[in-house]
């Protein structure tokens, strides 16, 4: 049985000469554009002045990556093998004990999870004005911004995992996600802020300037990195071709902790100003929404990164039903799952910014 994790991240003069795992061959320096098993096994280039590159290998076994021309209907609805005859032929057999079956992606669950959350928060941005909602005051204006932030990362996030896994264009959908993320963090913060404050009243300027630095700063660092990294080095391989769970993504690396401190950083800026929000009316539920939803944020991620279920499940062997349908080509992975909380998690702010709104 194939493990679970294979990152092909290491040093290329560190790796064996040759590694069989996961159906791919990984040879260690490649100085010429093909080896003697064919164009379809090189790796990477040669690495020049002890840069530190590798580039994952794609062969036809690959049912994660898409032309970027049918990414999207590859990911939502269709993946059906590519190549000549007697290539799909091969490919379709291969993917016989795939538990995404012949027309599967991984992608698929975490795609349309998201562009489900997508089209709820773009409806009700649209529709909130024209509701009994208040949208004038500043706590109001900023709860609409809210809303349509929150519908721009559901929707960024649908076309990271669609257009992502295009091998071109998959780093600057990378970091579209990440950006709306911050933009959309940034701006519930300032939502709660002038929740608490009553639309910012006789606040100090450097207060509201917490949360657009934290965005600003994250993000313009990881712009300038991914302007200046090739593709090459931020990104790694795991999985198994075989059982379908397999991917191609790419990492923050040793910068992993600087993203992760600005999510933090942002989530939790709320707790500062909860004692202030818990006197305000409705305030209390505003708070009591706001622990559960970073509590399952937490939940989420340590489900999605280090439980990594059902994921290790679909390696040990399970084929059940419950968590994959080879009919629709869908499997519920961790990702999905973290997804799905995400998703659950902004509602439930929402409404609890809503209700303390209009309290």
């Amino acid at each position: 049985m194939d493990s679970l994790p294979l990152l092909s991240l290491a040093p290329l003069s560190n790796l064996p000469t040759s590694r069989r795992s996961l159906g791919l061959t990984y040879p260690s320096v490649i100085e010429r554009e093909s080896t003697d098993a064919g164009a379809d096994h090189v790796l990477a280039r040669q690495p020049v002045n002890d840069e530190i590159a590798t580039q994952c290998i794609e062969t036809e076994e690959d049912d994660y990556s898409t032309p970027s021309s049918s990414s999207c209907w590859r990911v939502l609805v269709d993946n059906p093998p590519r190549g000549s005859v007697e290539a799909r032929r091969r490919i379709a057999k291969r993917r016989a004990h795939s538990v995404i079956g012949v027309y599967g992606h991984i992608e698929r669950f975490s795609a349309w999870t998201h562009l489900i959350g997508a089209f709820g928060f773009m409806l009700f941005a649209l529709i909130r004005p024209f509701t009994t909602l208040d949208s004038t005051s500043t706590s109001g204006q900023l709860a609409s911004y809210s809303a349509a932030t929150t519908a721009l990362v559901f929707s960024v996030s649908t076309g990271y995992h669609t257009l992502g896994t295009s091998r071109i264009l998959a780093p600057a959908f990378r970091m579209l996600d990440h950006t709306a993320i911050d933009v959309a963090v940034g701006v519930a913060s300032l939502c709660d802020l002038s929740i608490a404050t009553k639309g910012f009243e006789g606040v100090h300027w450097t207060t509201l300037a917490d949360p657009v630095a934290v965005t600003m700063v994250t993000t313009l660092f990881f712009l300038y990195r991914r302007l200046v990294l090739p593709a090459s080095a931020t990104e790694s391989a795991w999985g198994s071709c075989k059982l379908g769970v397999f991917r191609i993504q790419h990492t923050d690396l040793e910068h992993g902790s600087l993203r992760s401190a600005g999510y933090v950083c942002l989530a939790f800026l709320f707790i500062s100003v909860a004692p202030l929000v818990a006197v305000q009316p409705g305030g209390l539920f505003l708070v009591a929404c706001n622990a559960i939803s970073v509590g399952l944020i937490i939940g989420g991620l340590y489900f999605d990164n280090v439980l990594m279920l059902p994921d290790r499940w679909y390696q040990n062997g399970y084929k059940g039903s419950w968590f994959a349908n080879r009919e629709c080509g869908c499997m519920v992975t961790a990702h999905g799952v973290w997804h799905v909380v995400c998703l659950v998690a902004s509602t439930l702010q929402t409404v609890g910014r809503e209700f303390a709104i209009a309290s």
